[in-house]
């Protein structure tokens, strides 16, 4: 597709039109401009010539024959007498105009104006008044021209000092006292008076209009525009025809046949001829020689090629074979490549390559999730600034790079928002095709120590467990004693018995007497609180035992309501909760549902839980202001699926940061050696995994805590 341009020609045709069209207008315009020049140039020698003729009368009248004549008349003239037409310079000089303008023609203006004047010809109009007024005001002012618009005619201005007040002129001119009567009868009192001297009174005024010298101008200038139009449009004619002859003809011969050469391959040896001018003749001459010698390099090249060809198709062959050698060993490397970055990535610990000098050469996952830094921002950078926990332990572990072995750190502490963390390290070296270097690993253990840890209380529990069963065994053997000693005690007193009063008899005692001295020293209530503390702590005993007891976790319906007092009741006798917290003066609140539905628990396990949460309530209610009296609600509600029990306190409640906690291992708030985390850990992993319920917590700081376990209320199957 050929670009739209424009051609040659026509850019040569519009170029010297627009110079031929620019150089008739400036024709026009100096010459229009030069006319004028010279046509004002004539008014003002016009203006001048009137002037000076003026000026000339006007100095003889006012200099030679006025004051003659005024000596003349003052011997014949009676006083008072006027006569303007020897008396007045002004009416001598406008009657000698008129004259003047009889015998030559022309139209231009004349005046000897002033303001004030006697006679209303020679009154000066506004610009007249204007220049008048300067002349005072300034007294270098001679003269002043200018083209100016009157009734909207052109006309060139000539403004010219006139007279100046004398003191011969000041006896016409200065009051109607001491002016000719004569005078004063024809032009009154007013024109013509108060003068001063050498004031300036009047000036030369003359305009010669220019409109037609301007309409001889413009006709002059449409005449030389018209010839110069036909002029231009004549050359322009020759130069397309010249041009298009001379200069594109040729160009179109050579562009054809380029574009002939350009496009086939056949065409390449060809000639042109060129007919006129040596330029063109030497270009046909070089256009000629580089056709045909572009067909010799042609024909050249395709042996070259053919040669070429044969040789390129083996060295392509062998290439081909080499590529796609290379492409499988390629494919195979990244293969191993991507799958041993799978098995770095997938690796749950962190993994990071170092260099010698502690630079990142290789971050994977894990080590992106941890820290929060992507691969491409860790590469290149210190481990130590990476890893800024850690630095201390690295720095130890690198230093056993120097013997070439691997080192190790278990069980390293790090503080993270008040909460510990455990972790192993290991810095394996490495030296592979002389590159030096070493692969940091880092693993939490966190869980793992935290299990250990669990393992170890457990047994600890299992034995203060199995201690316990011991001391209970102890403990019934002189309980049930002391029980049947109080059984007897009652029963050798009673007087029913016929062995009881045979005895008393043979001792002369009064067995009514002796029960009524034992009622009024009230000797019975004592062996009767006897019997009732040895049966309660009897039954201490037997709760004791069956929570100590390992039996087998099996579900089976219960009372709810039943297992939280007895809940209740091994609480209230726990010594610490009795001596520390003071456990009976708490007020237990009971709201259950009557006529709930057993539940399928585990008995041992759910009265383990109410217990942990009742000791966790004792606890945190100790620190309660007195006039808070301590309160534990227990509540009891059967919904659709669930058993809801719920224990609630009056105590200081948690914070938020610390509730998102309490169900997590080995988290508490108490002093060392008070509480070891473990106790809503356990009461946790007991409803949700043994009994498929939910536990959570409801508490904030003044209001308390509320915890809610739900139990379904049909047993499901624990896996």
């Amino acid at each position: 597709m050929k670009p739209t341009s424009i051609r040659i020609g026509t850019y040569l045709n519009v170029v010297i039109g627009i110079s031929f069209i620019a150089t008739a207008i400036a024709l026009v315009i100096i010459t229009s401009h030069h006319q004028r020049e010279e046509a004002l140039g004539e008014a003002e020698e016009k203006a001048l010539l009137i002037l000076n003729h003026n000026l000339a009368i006007y100095k003889y009248f006012n200099e030679d024959l006025k004051p003659k004549l005024f000596t003349l008349s003052n011997q014949y003239m009676q006083r008072g007498g006027s006569n303007p037409i020897w008396m007045s310079s002004k009416y001598a000089i406008h009657k000698i105009d008129s004259y003047f303008k009889t015998y030559v023609k022309g139209d231009y203006y004349y005046k000897e104006c002033a303001i004030n004047a006697r006679s209303p010809e020679n009154e000066a109009d506004e610009y007249e008044k204007g220049f008048i007024r300067k002349l005072n005001a300034d007294k270098r002012l001679l003269s002043h021209s200018d083209v100016h618009q009157f009734n909207g005619r052109p006309c060139l201005v000539v403004l010219r000092r006139g007279e100046v007040m004398g003191n011969p002129c000041l006896h016409c001119h200065s009051s109607p006292e001491v002016s000719p009567a004569g005078l004063v009868s024809v032009y009154g009192r007013e024109k013509g008076f108060h003068r001063k001297a050498g004031e300036v009174v009047s000036a030369i005024s003359i305009r010669i209009p220019l409109s037609e010298a301007y309409k001889d101008v413009n006709r002059f200038s449409w005449k030389l525009s018209g010839f110069l139009v036909t002029l231009l449009l004549l050359l322009f004619i020759t130069q397309i025809w010249l041009t298009k002859r001379l200069l594109l003809r040729p160009i179109d011969t050579f562009r054809d046949k380029a574009i002939q050469v350009a496009g086939d391959e056949k065409h390449l040896g060809e000639q042109i001829s060129a007919s006129f001018g040596w330029e063109f003749r030497e270009m046909a001459d070089a256009f000629n020689a580089m056709s045909l010698k572009l067909r010799q390099s042609r024909d050249h090249l395709e042996e070259r090629v053919r040669e070429r060809t044969v040789e390129l198709l083996a060295v392509n062959q062998e290439l081909q074979t080499e590529i796609s050698e290379r492409k499988r060993y390629e494919a195979e490397l990244q293969r191993m490549r991507s799958y041993l970055s799978n098995i770095i990535n997938s690796m749950p610990s962190i993994l990071v390559g170092i260099e010698p000098d502690g630079t990142v050469m290789q971050w994977n996952n894990e080590a992106e999730r941890a820290t929060g830094i992507t691969t491409e921002d860790a590469l290149g950078k210190q481990v130590d600034i990476l890893l800024p926990d850690f630095s201390p332990w690295i720095d130890a572990l690198r230093s056993e790079l120097v013997q070439h072995r691997p080192g190790s750190m278990e069980k390293v502490i790090i503080e993270r928002e008040g909460e510990r963390h455990f972790y192993d390290l290991m810095l394996y070296p490495l030296n592979i095709n002389c590159v030096e270097g070493a692969v940091l690993r880092i693993e939490e253990v966190t869980e793992r120590t935290r299990i250990q840890e669990l393992i170890v209380q457990t047994e600890k529990m299992m034995s203060v467990g199995g201690l316990a069963a011991g001391m209970a065994h102890e403990i019934n053997n002189p309980l049930g004693i002391i029980d049947q000693a109080v059984q007897n005690i009652e029963r050798r007193l009673t007087a029913d018995i016929s062995c009881n009063r045979k005895a008393a008899g043979e001792l002369g005692i009064n067995l009514e007497l002796l029960n009524s001295y034992f009622e009024k020293r009230q000797i019975k209530r004592f062996i009767s609180n006897i019997r009732e503390a040895t049966q309660r702590a009897a039954k201490i005993v037997a709760n004791m035992l069956q929570f100590s007891r390992q039996s087998p976790s099996i579900m089976q319906p219960v009372s709810l309501a039943e297992l939280m007092d007895q809940a209740v009741e091994l609480a209230a006798n726990d010594y610490n909760l009795k001596k520390k917290y003071d456990f009976w003066g708490i007020e237990i609140v009971r709201d259950y549902q009557s006529g709930m539905t057993m539940v399928p628990v585990v008995v041992v396990e759910i009265e383990q839980v109410v217990l942990n949460l009742l000791k966790n309530a004792a606890q945190a209610m100790a620190g309660n202001p007195p006039e808070r009296k301590p309160r534990i609600t227990l509540c009891l509600r059967e919904e659709e699926k669930y058993a809801l029990l719920r224990v609630e306190d009056n105590g200081p409640g948690m914070e938020e940061s610390v509730r998102r906690r309490v169900f997590e291992p080995f988290f508490t708030t108490k002093e060392p050696g008070v509480g070891t985390g473990l106790g809503l850990s356990v009461s946790y992993m007991i409803v949700t995994c043994n009994h498929k319920g939910f536990i959570a917590v409801d508490s904030s700081p003044g209001a308390g805590s509320r915890f809610i376990i739900r139990l379904p209320l049909r047993h499901r199957e624990r896996k």
